[in-house]
């Protein structure tokens, strides 16, 4: 019996169930060739002919190249999440990775992992910040007031 790990599965940390697992898309949203795949994945991000930080392409001086992998899907959704907490920090790990998979587009043919849809995943959370009687503001009203008091904050920083 062969016990070893399927071609591109899932590998550790991804494969806990407390962390989110990011696959590569292609250009068309579909999960790459080279990606790693199967149930522990939670979604995917583009991680197909990335241009990034290189110095293996032959030109350590120019330090940029073309590169695929997962490894550059993850910064994506890293991203995401930084700016998902950066409109509400009071949200939990279940709640971002509900959000991030609940509103990735799906690709037609049954597939149950989706692109990242950084616009949607926003919008999302700033409606769930709306609906939070707690909260007791109106989203977008709330949103734009943390917004503007964040970029004075930062603007006194810059000049500081």
């Amino acid at each position: 019996m062969n016990n070893a790990l399927p071609k591109f599965s899932v590998m550790y940390p991804a494969r806990y169930p407390e962390v989110i697992a990011v696959g590569a898309s292609n250009a068309y949203g579909r999960l790459a060739t080279f990606s790693n795949f199967g149930d522990e994945i939670d979604i995917l991000a583009p991680g197909a002919n990335i241009l990034s930080v290189d110095i293996t392409n032959g030109d350590a001086m120019k330090g940029l190249g073309i590169t695929s992998g997962t490894s550059m899907a993850v910064p994506y959704v890293t991203a995401a999440v930084a700016m998902m907490l950066a409109v509400d920090p009071d949200m939990n790990s279940e709640e971002i990775r509900e959000i991030l998979t609940g509103t990735a587009h799906l690709m037609a043919g049954g597939s149950t992992v989706g692109d990242l849809n950084l616009v949607a995943a926003l919008e999302e959370v700033i409606f769930r910040l709306g609906n939070n009687a707690s909260r007791g503001d109106n989203s977008k009203k709330h949103y734009r007031k943390r917004l503007k008091a964040k970029i004075k904050a930062a603007r006194r920083a810059a000049l500081n």
